[in-house]
């Protein structure tokens, strides 16, 4: 997150922070979602590998990951379809949020809570199998 401050990529915070934040429960997770404008992933890519992490598309109509030995990062610019991209709109209905003394932006609830259910199983919500 600071690398992208440093380089004034905006982002938002996802997945499981981003649930807990508004719902208060948390629960562990392997990796961590950051959401982008789909114009600004290349840009965070490159900056991401100047600094020494690996980072790449996994998919390139929706998603990129960055990774280093223990750390797992989500970038997720659209809807796994390929449709419902991050746009202007994701960071104007932004909560505020401090974490890691970083003034951080969380993705809205209506994107978090009106997508992404569709791809969930009761193993994401109670973190058993």
């Amino acid at each position: 997150m600071q690398l992208f401050v440093r380089n004034r990529i905006e982002f938002l915070i996802g997945g499981a922070y981003a649930l807990g934040h508004y719902t208060g429960l948390s629960r562990e997770t392997k990796d961590f979602d950051l959401m982008l404008r789909p114009n600004d992933v290349p840009i965070a890519l490159d900056v991401c590998r100047n600094a020494g992490y690996e980072a790449g598309f996994a998919f390139s109509h929706w998603l990129a990951k960055i990774w280093s030995a223990h750390s797992f990062i989500d970038v997720i610019f659209r809807a796994g379809n390929g449709l419902a991209e991050v746009d202007d709109l994701w960071f104007e209905k932004a909560a505020i949020a401090t974490m890691m003394e970083i003034r951080v932006k969380i993705v809205p609830p209506e994107e978090l809570f009106g997508r992404r259910p569709m791809s969930w199983n009761a193993s994401d919500l109670t973190g058993q199998t």
